[in-house]
């Protein structure tokens, strides 16, 4: 049998939260911060080059 190992290693880039962001997300119901908690995650994940629809430019 042949096996390969594979070793992934992952770039996680540090999301840091305002006071302003930190007090609307408590004002969140569940579920919308179930859902905001999933594109943070992916911001996580991908950083500056997560893309559309989770992301955009601010103009």
């Amino acid at each position: 049998m042949n096996y390969k190992a594979y070793i992934v290693i992952m770039n996680v880039w540090e999301i840091i939260t305002s006071d302003i962001y930190d007090t609307w997300f408590e004002e969140q119901t569940d579920d919308n911060k179930a859902l905001i908690r999933s594109r943070v995650y992916l911001l996580s994940e991908y950083g500056p080059n997560l893309g559309r629809p989770y992301a955009d430019t601010l103009k």
